[in-house]
């Protein structure tokens, strides 16, 4: 799903699945793509709207012009503190849907933070790998893969 794009870094690389190849998509190819750094695509998607995931965006912006705003404005925030150098079209479409792209901007954010679970690395002794495995097993079984 395209929506991992928002996640490539100087450390993160997104693997992109063909019929014949992968490709693998780091921040150089990414912006050699968009015109735009990555950490950027989510905003690119907030105005654009994302059809595999039924998000509708603003209407009237589509790949290229929500492409071409990020390219010119940068953030979703720069776009509407220079709202006024907009066409008088683009503006009023942008300007109205405003929370449609906000709400995007939510819906759309892959969530990177977890909490800290503390594991105790020297007390082992009762963890059966056996148990861990059990729904992994379980699942390989329902798809004809035998574990034993």
């Amino acid at each position: 799903d395209a929506d991992f794009l928002q996640l490539i870094g100087s450390n993160i690389n997104v693997v992109k699945t063909g019929r014949k190849s992968l490709e693998v998509i780091d921040a150089a190819s990414f912006k050699r793509k968009y015109g735009f750094a990555s950490d950027l695509y989510l905003d690119y998607l907030s105005l654009k709207g994302d059809a595999s995931d039924n998000i509708k965006g603003i209407p009237g912006v589509g790949p290229k012009t929500a492409q071409n705003l990020i390219m010119n404005y940068g953030s979703l925030n720069n776009i509407y503190s220079n709202i006024n150098c907009l066409q008088k079209r683009q503006k009023r479409l942008i300007e109205n849907n405003r929370q449609v792209a906000e709400s995007n901007m939510k819906f759309l954010r892959i969530i990177t933070t977890i909490s800290s679970t503390e594991f105790d690395l020297e007390n082992t002794e009762n963890i059966s790998l056996v148990e861990l495995n059990k729904p992994t097993n379980y699942l390989l079984a329902q798809v004809g893969i035998d574990t034993k």
